[in-house]
């Protein structure tokens, strides 16, 4: 299986700087490549929407919400549940090498991931992808009572 290049799209408006006790750090929303294609999906439908006179829709309900994670990202990077390293699905690990895995809950319970990685001089978070509940459960292998 082909690696994904994970560092796909960097938000310009999604990088800030982030002081920590010991020096500055600039913290940077990069999107992979799925993320980046579902956002840019999600947007689109919403355009849709709005043609047809759709203005509060689910759709742009979740894409509010999504920018709003993405805001508080950018406050403090370890905003949302770190997921245990036992419970990240194999696929992410072998699609984007990554040894940690944090999730947010959005409306009607999507779910978005994401992991960091920090350097001396900046902390990345990498967009994963963001899913509805049922596709969380298939790819968490949770089953339904």
């Amino acid at each position: 299986m082909q690696k994904t290049q994970m560092l796909h799209w960097i938000c310009k408006k999604c990088s800030t700087k982030f002081r920590t006790k010991k020096e500055d750090k600039e913290i940077k929303i990069l999107f992979s490549p799925e993320f980046g294609q579902e956002y840019n999906a999600l947007m689109k439908e919403i355009e849709q929407e709005q043609k047809k006179g759709i203005k509060n829709s689910f759709n742009s309900q979740l894409l509010k919400a999504i920018d709003r994670t993405i805001e508080q990202l950018k406050i403090n990077p370890q905003y949302g549940i770190h997921i245990p390293k036992k419970l990240i699905p194999k696929e992410y690990i072998e699609k984007y090498e990554l040894n940690n895995l944090w999730k947010t809950n959005l409306p009607s319970y999507w779910r978005m991931y994401y992991t960091l990685s920090t350097t001396r001089l900046e902390i990345l978070t990498v967009l994963i992808t963001f899913e509805d509940h049922e596709e969380y459960d298939k790819r968490f292998k949770y089953k339904k009572r």
